[in-house]
């Protein structure tokens, strides 16, 4: 799974040893193997449409999502705010 987003932050779990930025398949292959998902956790937060929104008012509400997810679960999951630019 290759990521085509050009987001600037993104979640991770502190275990998670890849970047998710410039290692995204190794990134979330590793998420998925430690039964994590931080990209269906977004999801769920994001309710994002392709044929209705534009790609920014998409990109507002994943950066929204993200903000959510780690005001709930950063403390019980480990999860921290990465910073950086898709490769």
């Amino acid at each position: 799974m290759v990521s085509d987003k050009k987001k600037d932050i993104w979640i991770s779990y502190d275990t998670n040893p890849y970047n998710p930025f410039s290692q995204f398949d190794d990134w979330y292959a590793w998420d998925i193997a430690f039964g994590f998902d931080i990209c269906g956790l977004i999801a769920k937060e994001a309710p994002t449409s392709a044929e209705n929104l534009t790609d920014m008012e998409n990109d507002e509400l994943i950066d929204e999502a993200i903000h959510i997810v780690l005001d709930k679960y950063e403390e019980s999951l480990g999860l921290k705010l990465v910073f950086g630019e898709w490769k």
